[in-house]
């Protein structure tokens, strides 16, 4: 049976974020405009007895905000929600409501998600594309933005370069420059002059100083034109208009560039569907693990059928999900190791290879009631799971323990292997269950996921829980027969000597 996986089950937060891009080039008026008429939306999706109010984050801000500010283009939308016990709809249930609601608002690119992970990356499963040509990048993240929105579990797929930002281009006539003596570096600081002004004097009044900056007046930074007739000093001590050096046109431009080890790095953030229905309307669950193949299957598939145009890419999956995939190899080497630790410190006190085999045997019965437990439950394996299995390891072997040293000492008074370990199961059997329940019914509140925050325990808890309800049960049948078959017909010597 195949569990569905997670990094981190997703706590109910009791608050919703929006963030919403409206079109680059928009000013702070317009933007507050659309965001106001998505906020009216989401009044109607969010029921006033589940929110306690709706705020609004419009344009930069500053301080820690500016942060996670995009521009005066785009802003954040929150909304705290009313306790858990106080609403039906979960936070999740909320959000997949309000990302369907604003997909019908267009012009808008809206993402529903908190703005930072604090767990790092962002979303669950995050591409990095890596090249230097951002035109390619452009090109090849919109098909695969297209491509990945195909998979019904996807909910969302932000592209870092999907909009682009107008901009003014200058290239420089080289020679021409040089045979009037103007340097790049000359010409670019007359053009950052232009714009952005020189640091001319400072002014103080009141004990507060205050920069004296000149550049052109914002009607001709605003003209293409007027930049054409822009002057450019020579060493001469002459003044050229920068369109006989150069060559100026109007184009769209990333809007940032991201470099990551050196590299230029384009990224798609795609959030999944906590639950989705496929073409025959079977309803599946949210599973990163099989995602994480799908994607990468894609991937692999596309910089196949384009491997001469993307000679020079590559592609990674990294933030959440690269968390994921590591943290799940090295758990699962964790598992490896504490077997190997538990079967070295029972063969050196029972100073046998056979009868710690037998008590192993009780570790495979657990993971039946593991996948039992998460079956029944439907819910989903997440690291705090494997966590829980891993203690499984430590906590499973005591009941068989506990039978086969009984066993071992009713063996030194002469019984044969099967009536040792009978009559060891009846007599061990209250020790047994009452370790068992003790351990069970202290899960129990951390299996409930009983208040805020909980949610990160509640898998290791069923993992415990199922694990070692299953193996209690079943450690009463197979661990005797498992003994009648592998044990020694004649006990230990020193095992004999000590009954002397």
């Amino acid at each position: 049976v195949a569990l569905p996986t997670e990094f981190v089950a997703q706590d109910d937060q009791s608050m919703v974020f929006a963030s919403i891009e409206t079109p680059i080039g928009n000013n702070l008026q317009q933007t507050t405009r659309i965001l106001r008429r998505a906020a009216k939306r989401i009044e109607k999706v969010i029921r006033p007895e589940e929110r306690k109010l709706i705020a609004l984050d419009v344009g930069v801000g500053k301080g820690f905000v500016a942060i996670f500010a995009k521009g005066v283009h785009a802003g954040l939308i929150r909304v705290p929600l009313v306790p858990m016990g106080q609403r039906r709809r979960s936070q999740a249930q909320i959000e997949a409501a309000v990302r369907e609601e604003l997909k019908k608002m267009p012009g808008i690119d809206a993402t529903v998600a908190p703005p930072f992970n604090p767990l790092g990356g962002e979303g669950d499963i995050e591409i990095q594309l890596r090249g230097f040509d951002l035109d390619v990048s452009r090109h090849m993240g919109l098909e695969l933005r297209s491509q990945l929105l195909a998979d019904p579990s996807m909910a969302e797929v932000t592209f870092s370069m999907q909009d682009q930002k107008p901009e003014v281009r200058v290239e420089f006539d080289r020679p021409k420059l040089a045979e009037l003596g103007i340097s790049a570096a000359a010409a670019g600081q007359a053009i950052s002059t232009y714009f952005m002004g020189r640091l001319a004097g400072r002014y103080s009044e009141g004990g507060d100083e205050y920069d004296i900056r000149v550049r052109f007046a914002k009607e001709h930074r605003l003209d293409v034109g007027e930049l054409e007739r822009a002057p450019i000093p020579t060493p001469a001590g002459q003044v050229v208009p920068l369109k006989s050096v150069a060559r100026v046109s109007v184009g769209l431009g990333p809007v940032n560039i991201t470099r990551l080890d050196q590299e230029r790095v384009t990224r798609l953030v795609c959030t999944l569907k906590q639950e989705w229905r496929d073409q025959q309307g079977q309803l599946h669950r949210k599973d990163l693990g099989r995602a994480i193949k799908r994607v990468d299957t894609l991937l692999a598939g596309y910089f196949q059928k384009h491997r001469q145009q993307l000679a020079d890419f590559t592609y990674h999956i990294g933030g959440t999900a690269e968390d994921f995939m590591t943290s799940m190899k090295w758990l699962g080497m964790a598992l490896m190791v504490s077997i190997l630790l538990v079967f070295m410190v029972m063969a050196s006190q029972f100073e046998s290879l056979r009868q710690p085999f037998i008590i192993l045997f009780t570790v495979p019965l657990s993971v039946i009631g593991v996948v039992l437990m998460f079956t029944i439950t439907r819910s989903t394996m997440d690291i705090s799971s494997i966590v829980g299995a891993i203690m499984l390891v430590g906590i499973v072997v005591n009941n068989g323990i506990v039978m086969v040293d009984a066993a071992n000492q009713f063996r030194t008074e002469g019984l044969d292997r099967r009536r040792a370990i009978a009559r060891a199961a009846r007599i061990r059997l209250r020790p047994v269950l009452m370790t068992s329940l003790t351990t069970i019914m202290a899960m129990v509140p951390l299996a409930l996921e009983i208040g805020e925050g909980s949610a990160g325990w509640g898998g290791m808890a069923k993992a415990v829980i199922g694990g070692l309800t299953v193996a209690s049960l079943l450690t009463l049948f197979v661990v005797p027969t498992m003994y009648t078959i592998f044990a020694r017909r004649q006990p230990h010597r020193r095992q004999a000597t000590a009954g002397r």
